[in-house]
């Protein structure tokens, strides 16, 4: 495992603290995302009045799929995390919730009005993301994508960065615009940017710093120094029990997908050796001669028609399926007839050989 595929896995040894010290999403920039989706084309939309189909990519404990659910939605939540997938089913039992990445999402073709990705962009391979997220949207369908940022612009929340910030050599790179107006699977790039505050106390900040993906994956001690300095920061500039409000900047993209080609079911493909895909079981050799004097030789008697020796094949498929209607014999094109279930060992088999 890469250091960016461990360090996007270490989210779950810290599942609790995450849904605990992460910020929900502002409404105004959640009814911004899903704006005019209501409006889609006929092909995109199962009714006029259905709820909308919504795929989040990246949905963690289910911060945002909550609000998603309780706008009226249908939510397919996705995340590489069980661990994290266990939170979220636990609070949203009714929520479908299953493992899957944005490199090879777990559902059909054109299946979904819009896909959303809540601060997990940056984890993404773009080059596989893109074609896939493109792949299951439908027709006018919406990618949309939201993160928050701290405003810096507050000169205690620019310190708080120190223990909250990645290392510099781990840092992101967070732009979703330049790759999606570079993208030939997506057009009408938009996006907004909405302020939102979160209550944190001494135990939230905490949490906070924990759900941070490279201080998961501290050692201990290294860990603790950090938060028993960060708890050291609040006390200086917090507000004891009541709190106070940590700013963010929540930037929101949303962009249309250009319309794909129509998905074509691809046949499977013939096996280069047409036995291979199936095994032949003999059931049965008969003798029938066509005499009624059965020691008549037909090698020295050239009045009589030799003795056919008939075989019954039963032809399998792959999963050992038995298919009565493709019985054949060796004497291919002799007549031959099956009285009772072809399956049975029992059955009975007359031959003509007028």
């Amino acid at each position: 495992m890469s250091e960016h595929e461990e360090r996007a896995r270490g989210f779950g040894a810290e599942a609790e603290a995450y849904h605990r010290g992460r910020p929900s999403y502002g409404d105004d920039a959640v009814a911004w995302a899903l704006a005019d989706l209501e409006k889609l084309p006929p092909a995109a939309r199962a009714t006029d009045r259905a709820p909308l189909q919504v795929l989040e990519l990246g949905a963690g404990t289910g911060l945002l799929t909550q609000q998603l659910v309780a706008l009226g939605h249908s939510v397919l939540a996705v995340d590489p995390d069980e661990r994290m997938l266990t939170h979220l089913r636990h609070r949203l039992p009714d929520v479908t919730a299953e493992a899957g990445s944005a490199e090879d999402i777990p559902a059909p073709a054109r299946s979904f009005d819009v896909v959303v990705v809540a601060s997990a962009f940056h984890w993404f391979d773009r080059e596989k993301a893109l074609p896939e997220i493109a792949r299951v949207l439908r027709p006018g369908g919406r990618l949309v994508t939201l993160r928050h940022e701290r405003d810096t612009r507050i000169p205690w929340v620019r310190r708080l960065g120190r223990f909250l910030a990645p290392p510099q050599a781990q840092a992101h790179d967070h732009d979703v615009v330049g790759p999606l107006t570079a993208s030939d699977l997506f057009d009408e790039v938009e996006d907004a940017t909405f302020q939102h505050w979160q209550t944190v106390d001494r135990a939230s900040i905490l949490d906070l710093a924990r759900s941070r993906s490279h201080v998961a994956l501290m050692g201990e001690e290294e860990r603790e120094a950090l938060l028993r300095d960060l708890l050291a920061f609040y006390d200086d500039y917090g507000r004891g029990m009541d709190g106070m409000q940590l700013p963010y900047r929540t930037e929101v993209v949303r962009s249309v997908v250009v319309p794909q080609p129509e998905p074509v079911a691809t046949p499977p493909a013939a096996p280069e050796n047409p036995t291979a895909a199936r095994t032949t079981a003999v059931r049965d050799v008969v003798h029938a001669p066509v005499s009624a004097a059965d020691d008549v030789d037909p090698t020295t008697d050239p009045t009589t028609e030799p003795t056919v020796p008939l075989r019954i094949d039963t032809v399998r498929t792959p999963d050992d399926a038995f298919t009565p209607d493709r019985l054949r014999d060796s004497a291919s094109d002799l007549p031959a007839i099956v009285l009772g279930d072809a399956s049975d060992d029992g059955s009975l088999l007359l031959i003509d050989f007028r």
